[in-house]
């Protein structure tokens, strides 16, 4: 059994202050044995890291994500791929796991979906998916 941290952020995510090597030194140094890094997906992201095109958006996304993957090898953490989308226009946002690359190369756009269109699309993948912040004021709950 590990401990696992299920939802972090790193470069790419507004609310990331922090290099990725040093995230994964502290989360080391204080037992961890995984990360599941879930970065921010959402169309103001786009936008700011992107380069105009979905294949690269969904690039930068994936560089992020083998960036903390090479240095968890590094230094013995497991990493896996997670997602944190922001749904338009509701700004409500959802935790995905269990995706390939594949699944955002096909589905670049994920964050217009409704959240039974993402819900029915995550399920057809077979993909887990949950609200992030339920009790967060301002959310609305199943949109």
């Amino acid at each position: 059994m590990i401990k696992l941290e299920t939802h972090l952020h790193t470069g790419g995510s507004f609310c990331a202050d922090w290099n990725t090597e040093d995230i994964i030194l502290e989360y080391k140094k204080a037992g961890y044995g995984g990360l599941v890094i879930t970065n921010h997906y959402s169309e103001s992201n786009f936008i700011a890291y992107g380069d105009g095109t979905d294949k690269g958006y969904v690039d930068f996304f994936f560089n992020l994500i083998d960036e903390a993957i090479e240095l968890g090898q590094k230094h013995g953490l497991k990493i896996f791929y997670g997602l944190e989308v922001r749904i338009n226009p509701t700004g409500t946002e959802y935790m995905l796991y269990g995706f390939d690359r594949a699944f955002l190369y096909d589905n670049p756009k994920i964050y217009d979906l409704t959240q039974k269109e993402l819900f029915d699309l995550c399920n057809k993948y077979g993909i887990f998916m949950y609200q992030s912040h339920p009790f967060r004021e301002g959310v609305v709950v199943g949109n």
